[in-house]
């Protein structure tokens, strides 16, 4: 029956919007207790456990949808089972469910209520090695280097990762973490296959080579090749370079920064192509890696006689006088 915001509710007395349910005019908060009871048995006879649950559904936000999810979802219809004893209220339980949304809305409520224990960042991790099974296994990679990063996630990343999330660590950085450095193991194994070698028969120009590249997430790759090594996956000759120092640095000042540029203009003992990059770089801020690809043809004149040097497809003045 239609809804009305006149009356009062027949169970409680309340004032608001009622809904016809059970031969009554009943407020939302017990027409939704109504309903759970009709589901799960009366309340003197619900498991201990889940009279918490009970409490969370009548205060629910929205009375339409936790009607609808306790009529009509999966998440409902085991929440019943759960209440007639059908089912064994565990983790294990919500996960044979199938897991859709309406599952873990319930898993959500019995973790709140204490009925369950809070496993949310365990199965975190659990889901870690779901994520990146599929990526080994679409990976193009050599069977032996497969193997091997299996057993490095296996026995090495995810061990770690329970451990930490044991302890109630906060652990997003460290799963962002996880999910970047393995990335990089598989792009530096598919880069070993396309050049038609294995971990087996890396050679130290191989590594070299690797670790030379610019991307900064080459050496994420670093620790796997360090534990290949050390179980006889790579060969013991090879030397793995040491990684970077992760120093921050503070920007340079103003004075500073005119002081470098000053340098940059009048010392002649600093050779003439490092002064124009270094310069580049102190004056207009541009990256290395656009300074390195700049031609012939980005050095134009104005029409007053001015250098110009295109940056980025913007032509911006050069000056032969010192900077102030």
């Amino acid at each position: 029956m239609n809804e009305t915001g006149g009356g009062r509710c027949a169970h409680c007395g309340a004032t608001g919007p009622r809904t016809w349910m059970f031969k009554s005019w009943l407020c939302h908060r017990c027409a939704l207790g109504a309903e759970f009871d009709a589901r799960t048995g009366p309340p003197e006879l619900l498991p201990p456990a889940l009279v918490p649950v009970r409490a969370a559904v009548m205060t629910a936000g929205s009375f339409y949808i936790a009607r609808k999810w306790l009529r009509n979802s999966q998440g409902g219809q085991l929440l019943t089972r759960l209440a007639a004893g059908e089912a064994a209220l565990t983790h294990e339980t919500l996960d044979q469910a199938g897991g859709n949304r309406s599952v873990e809305h319930l898993r959500a409520l019995l973790v709140a209520a204490g009925a369950l224990p809070d496993t949310t960042t365990i199965r975190r991790v659990e889901r870690l090695g779901d994520f990146t099974a599929g990526l080994l296994a679409a990976a193009r990679i050599d069977t032996s280097d497969a193997k091997a990063a299996q057993t490095w996630l296996r026995w090495q990343v995810l061990p770690r990762l329970r451990r930490r999330a044991e302890t109630g660590a906060p652990m997003a950085h460290s799963l962002n973490n996880a999910r970047r450095t393995l990335r990089a193991v598989l792009a530096l194994l598919e880069a070993t296959h396309r050049n038609g070698r294995t971990l087996a028969t890396l050679t130290q120009a191989d590594l070299d080579h690797w670790f030379a590249q610019p991307a900064g997430t080459h050496w994420l790759a670093r620790g796997f090749l360090a534990w290949a090594r050390d179980r006889h996956h790579l060969s013991p000759q090879v030397t793995i370079p040491p990684a970077p120092p992760k120093v921050m640095r503070s920007p340079l000042n103003h004075e500073q920064r005119w002081a470098t540029a000053r340098r940059l203009v009048t010392d002649n003992t600093i050779p003439a192509d490092d002064r124009v990059a270094a310069a580049l770089l102190v004056l207009y801020g541009q990256p290395l890696t656009r300074i390195a690809r700049l031609t012939r043809d980005d050095i134009r004149h104005g029409s007053d006689g001015t250098v110009l040097v295109v940056l980025d497809g913007t032509p911006c003045p050069s000056t032969s006088h010192s900077p102030p």
